[in-house]
């Protein structure tokens, strides 16, 4: 039997450290290295314009969850939750 614990978004096992698909997905858009790239990725993506603008305010402008929340009227959780959907469905294209 493996016993398994979530910490900040890593799933640990017995055997180490193993990171959630949201964190590998979010580690390689941080890796990104071109607007013109990530523009690309967004525009292939079929998320909201709105969802798009989370993702340019967040990676390309480097602003936090709190700013972007105070941006675009929602809370910094909604943001932060808004943030992982996103990523998830990014997933599929990276």
């Amino acid at each position: 039997m493996s016993l398994l614990w979530t910490v900040f978004g890593q799933k640990i096992t017995g055997g180490g450290i193993k990171l959630t698909s949201h964190i590998k997905t979010r580690n390689t858009l941080k890796e990104i290295p071109l607007v013109e790239t990530f523009e690309a990725l967004l525009n292939k993506s079929m998320i909201s314009d709105e969802e798009k603008e989370l993702m340019r305010l967040h990676y390309i402008q480097k602003k936090d969850f709190r700013f972007i929340g105070d941006t675009l009227g929602y809370s910094e959780a909604s943001i932060k939750a808004k943030h992982r959907k996103i990523l998830k469905k990014l997933n599929k294209l990276l």
